[in-house]
């Protein structure tokens, strides 16, 4: 993920004491870099989709306009059939990657169906060159003064079209209702921890 501001990049690597947090069912990057502060949130949300939401923050006295964009390049094997299996093509809502069916044992097995898709609930715009994709947000970003703006996208890997369609579903329900999605997320891993916390003290309480 990009930011820049008036042509100019905002360089996240400058952030001097980014912070990397592990919790149960979430993963968080936090920077701290020219008045802004930009968090990142990644939750497995569904059997084969992570729900991913990013954070803007500005700490300043005065309104932020930003582009933002996200970049990537494929990583191909280094020799064929696995080099030519991997395609990039840009989608309505991002970008997607698609697998022709190569039948190698023990380095490369594909059926030709498999597909890892992002897709965005704002409006973007994806460019594809070659191996390599630019996805930007049809609009720049604003951000009030000590405000916040969020940005919502979804990561999906599946093995079978049936498995595509009935993932569909399930995405454009995380890109409509993200809220509800985490706090089913937040409310299944405290149950859990309730559940193995008990669990524990009955084999305490047990134990002579």
């Amino acid at each position: 993920m990009r930011l820049s501001e008036g042509g100019r990049p905002i360089d996240l690597a400058a952030a001097r004491r980014p912070v990397l947090t592990a919790l149960p069912g979430l993963l968080r990057q936090s920077y701290d870099v020219d008045g802004l502060r930009l968090t990142l949130e990644l939750r497995f949300a569904s059997a084969r989709s992570a729900l991913v939401r990013a954070y803007v923050e500005n700490r300043g006295r005065g309104r932020r306009s930003l582009d933002v964009s996200w970049t990537g390049e494929l990583l191909r094997p280094a020799t064929e059939p696995m080099k030519g299996a991997p395609s990039l093509a840009a989608t309505p809502r991002g970008v997607a990657v698609g697998f022709a069916k190569v039948r190698e044992q023990w380095d490369y097995l594909t059926d030709g169906t498999e597909r890892f898709e992002v897709a965005h609930a704002d409006p973007v715009r994806t460019t594809v060159k070659g191996d390599a994709y630019e996805t930007r947000t049809a609009r720049p970003v604003t951000v009030p003064a000590h405000g916040r703006a969020a940005l919502t996208w979804t990561e999906t890997y599946t093995f079978t079209e049936a498995e595509r369609r009935g993932e569909q579903r399930a995405v454009a329900g995380l890109l409509r209702s993200p809220e509800r999605a985490v706090a089913a997320g937040d409310a299944r891993w405290r149950g859990t921890w309730r559940a193995r916390r008990a669990a524990s003290r009955r084999t305490a309480g047990g134990s002579p």
